[in-house]
């Protein structure tokens, strides 16, 4: 079994891979949070998806969003990628790459991407009959005021659309726009 680039680990952890280099060379000292993705990641089977497709982590969408709103792209590219994310999930079939997509994320500076990410993941797990991660539960808390992705002539079929985990979280957000096409 081949061992996966230093890139490769990078991307899936949500780092910098100079980040990843210099923890291999024990230059940095990881963190609790650091450990357990670096654990996942060793820990993957050779027939892991991870290791022949290029399917998001949870870490690896929170790093791409939080570029997204500092570079201010629109909503609807972060919606893609949310969506981008749920088809990648359904497609993992180990247990240890579901586990390895469902790690603790890094914050997106957003409260507003924190919550669809924590709702995103409470909603795939349950859906695979997973425990919600905890870490869900923490990161995306309940937004001040309702956030609605989706047009004004569209908010009631929207707000009837939305799953109950970003309702949870005062965010409307159509299931629809959850699924790629």
């Amino acid at each position: 079994m081949e061992a996966l680039s230093q890139v490769r680990v990078a991307e899936l952890t949500g780092m910098a891979p100079s980040n990843v280099s210099a923890y291999r060379a024990g230059r940095l000292v990881e963190g609790a949070l650091v450990r357990s993705r670096l654990s996942l990641v060793a820990r993957l089977p050779g027939d892991s998806s991870y290791r022949s497709r290029r399917y998001l982590t949870m870490p690896a969408l929170a790093t791409q969003i939080r570029k997204m709103v500092r570079e201010d792209e629109s909503e609807s590219a972060m919606v893609r990628l949310l969506a981008q994310a749920t088809t990648h999930f359904h497609r993992l079939q180990l247990p240890e790459d579901r586990d390895l997509f469902l790690a603790e994320p890094g914050t997106t500076r957003s409260q507003l991407w924190d919550a669809c990410i924590s709702a995103l993941a409470e909603r795939l797990a349950r859906q695979a009959g997973l425990e919600t991660p905890a870490w869900a539960m923490r990161l995306g808390s309940r937004l001040a005021r309702w956030h609605w992705i989706c047009t004004p002539e569209l908010r009631t079929v929207a707000l009837r659309e939305t799953p109950g985990e970003f309702k949870a979280r005062r965010v409307v957000l159509s299931s629809r726009n959850l699924n790629s096409v």
